[in-house]
């Protein structure tokens, strides 16, 4: 019987102790400038589990509604373009990026992340970055 009760009293802390750890997800609603575009994206994010709940009501323009993480709707609402596996917007405005936290980059180069790339188009991407252990 105390085995049973160490054993919950364990998991609660380990569930309490990851729920703490975790930012919680928001909500918001935007309006959308490049619709196609960022509909599509808004719809990769929802189809990868990165965002949920995505809604695309009106007409021209459309308005998007999603819960997700705050630094991932933030560069939605941007009309940025988020890169999960990076954790990073491009095209986010400077505000927005450092009142988030993130570090901003404004000359990234457009290859950073392809290392077998031959030839790089010389051109400056502004990238917002987000620490992926916070």
């Amino acid at each position: 019987m105390k085995t049973l009760k160490f054993l919950t009293l364990l998991t609660l802390t380990f569930l309490v102790a990851c729920t703490h750890t975790q930012k919680p997800d928001v909500s918001t609603h935007w309006t959308v400038s490049d619709s196609h575009q960022q509909i599509q994206q808004a719809q990769a994010l929802e189809a990868q589990g990165v965002i949920k709940d995505l809604r695309i009501t009106g007409a021209n323009p459309e308005q998007l509604s999603a819960t997700g993480p705050v630094n991932v709707l933030a560069c939605l609402e941007s009309a940025g373009k988020w890169l999960e596996k990076y954790k990073e917007c491009e095209f986010m405005p400077v505000q927005s990026c450092k009142a988030l936290g993130g570090e901003f980059n404004s000359c990234s180069s457009a290859c950073r992340h392809n290392e077998d790339a031959m030839m790089c188009i010389q051109m400056c991407v502004p990238v917002c970055a987000f620490d992926i252990d916070k």
